[in-house]
This record gives structure tokens, sequence and C-alpha cells, in this order.
């Protein structure tokens, strides 16, 4: 089982409506989003079953991009525990348990914050540090999610473990 956890792309600096919840992406975060689905269609993994998405603008339109791009037959489904301090992080991080071990292969895309605690509440105790010697299970989450970038996290020995980061500074992977 598979959960990929995807900061949404850099957005707009204002909104039609004046809510930071409204901003969409810009062209330069359509862009960043459409080169690391690029590059996750490249790792020739299983395909993305399933995609959910913050009620933002923003991360709305980052999941029906990347839904496109890889050919997802689904409908994006807003989940809106997802939005900004929509509920505790351990709150989230159980429901993104639950999805990823009911949903074999799902596509979560949030905002930053909500990915960040995501991806390291799912992955304590056992996140560690980067050594090049050792295998996928040693893995680290990267220093910061940059829009548009991602993590995907793999259930192994009933843990969730780091697979692999894209959009990342290669430093900080």
């Amino acid at each position: 089982m598979r959960i990929v956890l995807q900061h949404h792309g850099l957005s707009s600096n204002s909104s039609p409506t004046g809510r930071d919840a409204d901003r969409p992406l810009a062209l330069a975060g359509r862009a960043t989003v459409s080169s690391v689905a690029r590059q996750l269609q490249a790792r020739g993994d299983d395909a993305i079953e399933r995609v959910i998405s913050s009620p933002l603008t923003r991360s709305m339109q980052t999941a029906e991009l990347m839904r496109d791009l890889l050919g997802v037959p689904a409908d994006v489904e807003p989940i809106p525990a997802l939005g900004p301090l929509s509920c505790e992080p351990m709150e989230l991080v159980s429901i993104l348990q639950t999805i990823g071990r009911s949903s074999p292969h799902t596509l979560v895309v949030a905002q930053r914050t909500e990915v960040e605690l995501a991806a390291y509440g799912m992955c304590l105790p056992r996140v560690r540090k980067v050594d090049a010697g050792r295998g996928p299970n040693d893995r680290t989450l990267p220093d910061g999610f940059p829009p548009g970038a991602l993590v995907s996290l793999r259930l192994r020995e009933q843990h969730w473990r780091v697979d692999y980061a894209l959009g990342v500074p290669e430093h900080e992977r």
C-alpha cells in the first residue's frame, strides 16, 4: 500500500475574492506540478487510483492537474479535514492512515503544514537520517516541502516508511 503526500503547487499572491483559501495555482505552480507528475510516471510505480485534496482552491487545482496528467479515472475528493488547521495533528494522521490502508494507491494534496505533519506523524518512530549505504526503509523525510513537492510512503511491516521524495532539492532528500 502506498500513499503519496503532495504540497500544492505555487499559488498566486492574490485571489478573486480576497480570501487566502481562494488563491489559484500560478503558472509556475502548474509547471512544477506537471514536472513532478512526469517524474512520478517515470518511476513506473503502481498507478494512483484515488486522489483526495484539501478544499483550498490551489490544492484542488493541483490535485485535478495531477489526476489528469496521471490518467486517474476518478474525481478528486475534497476532504475538509485536510484544510489548514482543520483538525488536530494526530487526528489528521489517523484519517490518512485509514485512507492509506483502505485505498492501495492514493494521492493526497494539501497545504505544506498538513503534508509535513501527516508525513512525520505517519512515519514516527521510524524516521531516520539518510545513509547512502542503506535501502529505502532507511530514507528520511526531506527538510521541508517546496510547492509541488511530494513524498511517497509505503506500508511495510505494519509501519509507514518513506519510499522517495520528488520535487525537493537533492541535498534535502
